[in-house]
């Protein structure tokens, strides 16, 4: 049976914010990862709802196929226990002051959210929306009907919501960033299951 899901797009603002949703810049003040190592670094921060906000770290090795390997990672459903994203969910909060080890490769910027909501079918023929959303079918940059694409329906399913589509950024009203991309020309997802006041996350790019 076909599902009809809500999305609401985003882009990446011209200017830094202190709060609300961003990306690049400082980690947030006492979010800290579980894991770090000198790969360890800040990605961007969405709110949810109720006050709740989830972050995002990343520990990404380009030019090694070991544990932290980009590369052969792609493609695949990641969870809690692997090293490579690390999804915090947390209070509202405000940037760090200072930087540290953990500050973002990207410069700081704010995530603009629509307020116009848009709907996509698992039966619609053709690729759903690619460029970045909150909700809605995940789309990938091979075609949807991929082994990735039916994994992802999979956890949605299970009753995880997907709570980022974060894409190359050069979609409608990006900002220009003059940097390395972390993801490349890939995707990346995060999709989230709270069970009572347990979060749970899952994670994929391709």
């Amino acid at each position: 049976m076909n599902r009809i899901i809500e999305y609401s797009t985003f882009h990446i603002g011209l200017t830094d914010v202190e709060s609300g949703a961003r990306i690049g810049g400082t980690s947030p003040r006492s979010v800290k990862p579980a894991f770090q190592n000198e790969l360890t670094k800040y990605l961007m921060t969405m709110p949810l709802a109720n006050d709740c906000e989830i972050s995002v770290f990343y520990s990404f090795d380009y030019f090694d196929d070991g544990p932290f390997g980009f590369h052969d990672a792609a493609y695949a459903i990641h969870d809690e226990k692997s090293p490579l994203v690390e999804v915090i969910a947390h209070k509202k909060s405000k940037r760090s002051k200072g930087g540290s080890h953990l500050s973002s490769e990207l410069p700081g910027r704010s995530l603009i959210l629509s307020h116009e909501k848009g709907l996509e079918s698992t039966g619609t023929a053709g690729n759903p929306y690619s460029f970045h959303k909150k909700g809605g079918i995940p789309a990938f940059d091979k075609e949807f009907d991929s082994a990735i694409g039916a994994k992802a329906l999979k956890l949605m399913k299970e009753g995880f919501d997907h709570s980022i589509q974060l894409a190359f950024p050069a979609g409608p009203n990006d900002s220009i960033l003059n940097c390395d991309w972390p993801f490349g020309e890939a995707i990346f997802h995060v999709f989230t299951r709270v069970r009572e006041t347990e979060f749970e996350f899952r994670y994929c790019w391709g």
